[in-house]
């Protein structure tokens, strides 16, 4: 399963919260938000890195977070789905606008509160590190967290 996402448009679904009040929360629309960048590099089988281009990163990734992403993407790439998702969540860790992004994508239609606004964290520090997509389904994601109770 990849899991850099390009697919950003949702139809309105409705979360509950793991909370008491269970009321329902609206997903916010994302109709025609822009997909993810991958800052021009290659992606799909193109993606793929020689074996001293993977090592030259590997060196540099626990630390860079440009460096992380491209390992990220080599890793879907060649079918490597734990690995990606290690490099993905560490170049989010770092600051990658993209990766932060990415890991607010794969979380926010969880059920459950908690998950909700950790997404939402990684959403806003997106859009503060400048991500298009980010900042533009910010507000409306933030509105639709802000029904959850605390925990």
């Amino acid at each position: 399963m990849k899991r850099i996402f390009l697919v950003l448009s949702s139809a309105a679904f409705a979360l509950s919260c793991a909370a008491a009040s269970r009321v329902p929360v609206p997903l916010p629309e994302i109709v025609g938000a822009p997909a993810p960048d991958l800052e021009g590099q290659a992606h799909g089988r193109d993606a793929a890195l020689s074996n001293t281009e993977e090592g030259a990163l590997l060196k540099l990734a626990a630390r860079n977070a440009d460096a992380a992403f491209r390992l990220s993407i080599h890793y879907d790439a060649t079918g490597a789905d734990a690995r990606a998702q290690r490099w993905r969540a560490n170049a989010a860790r770092l600051g990658h606008p993209i990766a932060q992004y990415n890991a607010w994508y794969e979380q926010r239609l969880r059920r459950e509160c908690v998950p909700m606004r950790e997404a939402l964290q990684w959403l806003e520090k997106s859009a503060a590190r400048g991500h298009a997509a980010a900042r533009e389904v910010l507000a409306p994601y933030r509105r639709s967290v802000a029904g959850c109770v605390a925990d």
